[in-house]
Formats: structure tokens, C-alpha cells, sequence
């Protein structure tokens, strides 16, 4: 019956070895323990995956089909492949066993006109031969790209090969869809619409305790165990660090160790016996290893969100700390936990627009520490480099791009840094844009606006005044810092210039 099927029939006639498409050997030793910090994610592929395996006849009663592809996304090294390994590991663990194909994006573009479509279909049918079985495409955007006029014809052939694959699913069975990006506006949209990939979910940057719990996991094995203070040290300082980041810090504190405590291993060839009880991982190891390792996303995109500054804190705390309570009045999102629902109507127009003079420190310092108390919510940034940096596109299209993309990760933060220098340096186009965009923002969205200004509220063009109302007390004016502050800020200095000099050793 399966022979007889229409699809099969095809690649019979091209002369296809369905053969020629084998799936990867699995690392059984990645499981869901492995991955940290993600008991969300997990559950939901179990709904996908696990469970329609497992109780069928659930599925039956209901007539309900379960979903059948799942889109990742979000920034690199934050776990998408590795959570597909870990879920075909799982899968397998059962009494069944689960084929898992996995292609990267360019693998099956070919230079040869209909190679890349039958390379796709061969794909299908090995997986629908092998069945209960997972695809993984990995960098699928590759693959997968937005059809437009201005490209060519080969990549819009394979999208539409893909799409009529994917469609075909639902009475196929069996076969989990999984695509993994971090580019996700490169993504055709026919692709995303349930059918096809039923569910995206979004990989964010780890919180701080989702950091402490992937250090945790790469550092459960070592002899000692890296004690508590240091671990909140460690998840405090890694601020902007993937799960890819945590792990190479690790590997690279290990290599400190042994330079410290064996560093003659580097002047010889031979092979040393070296007594390994003596090889320990202390805070001087994790500190050079700090300051060796730049995040990746920090090598992709500028440093938005950092805490205040120990030598400054005394002098901006109480301001940022009236800021937060204002915040959690305005947007109560920020103070829920983690994947706490909260009602839809919770919110009403959350923005807060911050007027301080030059040099209040308002987008050095309490700007990007604002960010680090919301540091679980995604953050778009729109500022002048954001609009002009990519000449290939206009500043309409990127001012569109950047709320579209605060609009589809709700709840989150759109941070407007240079508002005033922004809104004199853009056209009457991009201004009418933007202000559009803003204006059709549902007023219960939870998107919290957060700008900075360095202008006298009554000197704002009508327009920004419109956009942040004082009667919402949408709008905070910077004071400086009284006279206790200055106090506590000059002690730690006259304390330390009091001091003796310390004796030569």
C-alpha cells in the first residue's frame, strides 16, 4: 500500500534509490537532562513528539491531529540543535525506534536544475519509509529564503517543492518537522502557518538563573564541585552569554588550571604523570576565562544591558529604583516570573519616556540597567546605527522591520535611546512611519516603550509629546544627585586615601 502511494511512485521514475538518504547515527548520551533551563520547551515537543507515540489513543478520541512541525529560533549557541539531538535521543530511549534525519541548510542545493527537488522528495520518502521518524533542517532560512522578485528562480522552486512536501504530512503521519534559524524574517512565510510549522519557539539568552543551572550541569562532575558563592558570582557576571558562551568558559577555566598547576606540560613532548587530585578550578581561573571570552552575541550586535557600575551606583541608585517602581506600575509583566500568564488586559499604553540634561547618565548608565532588570523579556533597539547601518535596505524598511519584530516577541522592551537626536536626523517618511507603527500598537500589548531624552519636555515636537503623556505619568525628568548621595559617593575615595600605606612584603 505504501509502494502504491502516488509520491513514491515519483521517485521511482526519475530513477531515484531512496538508499541514497540514510539517517545519522544518535549521540545517546544527550538527553533531556542535558540541556538546561528549558522545562518549557521540552514539555511542548513531548505534546509534538512523545506523547502521539506513546497514547495514540487519545488522539483518536479527540480526532485531532497532533501538531506536526515545530520552528526554533533565536540568537546562535542558545541550544536549538541541541535540543533537537536531545529529543531524538528521548524518542529512542522508548520501546520504538525513532529514525532522525538531519540536513543543514545548503545540503541539498545542487548545481544541477531539479537535483535540489528530488534530493527533497528522496528525503520525505526515506523518512515516511522509516517511520516513527524526526527531519531536522538546520539553518533553514538557507534553504528556505523569502521568494521575491528580485530572486532567483532555482531557490523559489525549492521553497514550493518544500511547501507541497510539508503539506502533504498531515496523512502521512509519523514525521516530525523541525527547523532551526536565527534568522527569522529570511524565512518564507507560507512556511509559517499551522500545517506546516504549527509552533515557534523563540530560544532567548539565559536569565541569570537559567545561567547558574547551565554552569551547574557542565560543572557536575568535577572534583571538588565548584562551591555556591562562586556560582553566583560566575551566573551574575555572565550577563549577554549563550549556553555555547557558558560552555567554553568552563572548558577554558579547566585550561587555566592546568597552566597554573602544571606548566611544564608546555615545555615537553613526552607524556608527564601528573597527579590530577592536585588539579583544582578556583576563582582566579573563572576570572581570566572571563575576561579572555567575548560573548557572541556581543561580536554580532553592541553591549545594550549591563548592571550599574559599583563606582557609580551611589549616585544613580535611588533614581533607578524610583525608574523600577515606575516601570512595575506601567508594566506589571516585569515583575511576574518566568512563563507567568498573565491576563491580556493587564496592561494600558506601558511607555515611560526618560528627560535628564547631558550627562545624567541616563543612556550610560540607568538605560542599559533598566534593560538588565528586564533582562528576560527580548529587547529591540532602534537608534540611528539601527536604521542606517544596513545600506541595502531603507530606514522605513528598518524602522518596520525592528517594531515588527518587538510586536511578534511580546512581552518585550522596544528601547528608543537618543530619541530626540533620532527624531531631528530621520526624514518626514520615516518619522510618519514610525509614528504610525506606534499609533497602531493595541493599547493592552504588552510592549513596553521605553525612550531617553535629553531635551525639556515643552521643546518636544508635537508629535513625541502626543506619544508620551504626562497625565498616564508616562513621562520621568532626572534630578541630580542630592546631597547624601554625593556623600556616599566621595567616602570609599577619602577612606581609602586616609588609610596607611600597606609594608612591603
Amino acid at each position: 500500500e505504501d509502494g502504491a502511494k502516488a509520491i513514491l511512485k515519483v521517485g521511482e521514475k526519475v530513477g531515484a534509490s531512496v538508499a541514497e538518504v540514510q539517517p545519522m547515527e544518535m549521540d545517546m548520551g544527550v538527553t533531556f537532562d542535558s540541556v538546561g533551563g528549558m522545562k518549557e520547551y521540552v514539555n511542548s515537543l513531548k505534546e509534538m513528539v512523545m506523547f502521539p507515540l506513546l497514547y495514540p489513543e487519545m488522539f483518536d478520541k479527540f480526532n485531532i491531529v497532533p501538531p506536526r512541525g515545530v520552528l526554533f529560533y533565536g540568537p546562535p549557541g542558545t541550544g536549538k540543535t541541541l535540543l533537537a539531538r536531545a529529543l531524538a535521543c528521548e524518542c529512542s530511549n522508548e520501546n520504538r525506534k525513532v529514525a532522525f534525519f538531519m540536513r543543514k541548510g545548503a545540503d541539498c542545493l545542487s548545481k544541477w536544475i531539479g537535483e535540489s527537488e528530488r534530493q527533497l522528495r528522496l528525503l520525505f520518502d526515506q523518512a515516511y519509509q522509516m517511520r516513527p521518524s524526526i527531519i531536522f533542517f538546520d539553518e533553514i532560512d538557507g534553504l528556505a529564503p523569502v521568494r521575491s522578485s528580485r530572486q532567483d528562480q532555482i531557490h523559489s522552486s525549492i521553497v514550493s517543492t518544500l511547501l507541497a512536501l510539508m503539506d502533504g504530512l498531515d496523512n502521512r503521519g509519523e514525521i516530525v518537522i523541525i527547523g532551526a534559524t536565527n534568522r527569522i524574517e529570511n524565512i518564507d512565510p507560507a512556511l509559517r502557518r499551522p500545517g506546516r510549522f504549527d509552533r515557534e519557539l523563540r530560544f532567548s539568552l539565559p536569565c541569570r538563573s537559567t545561567r547558574k543551572e547551565i554552569l551547574g550541569l557542565h560543572t557536575k562532575s568535577w572534583n571538588p564541585p565548584v562551591s555556591a558563592p562562586l556560582m553566583n558570582f560566575l551566573s551574575a557576571k555572565t550577563l549577554g552569554y549563550c549556553g555555547a558562551d557558558l560552555k567554553g568558559l568552563c572548558t577554558e577555566a579547566a585550561l587555566n588550571a592546568l597552566r597554573r598547576r602544571y606548566p611544564q606540560v608546555y615545555q615537553s613532548n613526552q607524556k608527564l604523570q601528573l597527579d590530577l587530585d592536585n588539579l583544582k578550578v578556583e576563582r582566579e581561573d573563572f576570572g581570566k576565562a572571563l575576561r579572555k571570552i567575548v560573548p557572541s552575541t556581543h561580536r554580532v550586535e553592541d553591549k545594550v544591558l549591563s548592571p550599574l557600575p559599583k563606582h557609580i551606583k551611589s549616585l544613580v541608585e535611588p533614581t533607578y529604583l524610583n525608574i523600577v517602581a515606575n516601570i512595575k506600575r506601567l508594566f506589571p509583566h516585569s515583575a511576574a516570573g518566568k512563563g507567568a500568564l498573565l491576563p491580556q488586559t493587564l496592561t494600558h499604553r506601558p511607555r515611560l519616556m526618560i528627560i535628564g540634561d547631558s550627562g545624567q547618565g541616563q543612556t550610560t548608565y540607568i538605560g542599559p540597567a533598566l534593560l538588565h532588570f528586564m533582562e528576560k523579556f527580548p529587547c529591540q533597539k532602534l537608534d540611528i546605527p539601527a536604521l542606517f547601518s544596513n545600506s541595502a535596505r531603507t530606514p522605513e524598511e528598518a524602522c518596520t522591520q525592528i517594531v515588527h519584530s518587538a510586536r511578534r516577541t511580546m512581552p518585550g522592551v522596544l528601547y528608543i535611546p537618543h530619541l530626540c537626536m533620532l527624531w531631528n536626523t530621520i526624514t518626514d517618511t520615516v518619522r510618519a512611519t514610525l509614528t504610525t507603527l506606534l499609533s497602531d500598537l493595541p493599547p493592552t500589548a504588552p510592549l513596553l516603550i521605553l525612550a531617553v531624552c535629553d531635551q525639556p519636555y515643552g521643546s518636544l515636537s508635537p508629535e513625541l509629546q502626543t506619544m508620551f503623556l504626562p497625565y498616564y505619568r508616562e513621562v520621568y525628568k532626572l534630578e541630580n544627585p542630592g546631597e547624601n548621595e554625593r556623600r556616599e559617593y566621595f567616602r570609599p575615595l577619602i577612606v581609602s586615601c586616609s588609610a596607611l600605606p600597606p609594608k612591603p612584603k
